[in-house]
């Protein structure tokens, strides 16, 4: 596998962890884009190592397959978990705050 693609893949799975899922989605299009230049060019392993151009056409389609299903997938998982926080943090937010009030208003005599 040439070492751009190695390199990147790191990468492609950093920015599916931090961003939103469009960012990653934008990642997997460059990655998919550099593999394919890769394999268009005989650049690297895919066009050294293998014996045929599809063999090369079939690798750089595995890992490009790789790349975008584990990208699209962590990308979900830390969507879905951003959004459970921001519910939590809203949820919470507003129990807390109305426990406060109570509390408070007690504590001072004007309970309402």
């Amino acid at each position: 596998m040439c070492v751009v693609v190695v390199l990147l893949f790191p990468v492609a799975l950093w920015v599916a962890a931090r961003c939103q899922p469009e960012f990653a989605s934008a990642a997997v299009f460059i990655v998919s884009f550099i593999v394919m230049a890769t394999v268009i060019f005989k650049l690297g392993n895919f066009g050294k190592t293998a014996p045929s151009m599809d063999a090369s056409v079939v690798s750089a389609q595995v890992t490009i397959i790789g790349t975008a299903f584990t990208a699209f997938i962590l990308s979900a998982l830390f969507a879905e978990l951003r959004q459970s926080e921001t519910r939590l943090q809203r949820g919470a937010g507003g129990r807390v705050g109305d426990s406060l009030r109570v509390g408070c208003g007690h504590r001072f005599g004007t309970a309402q």
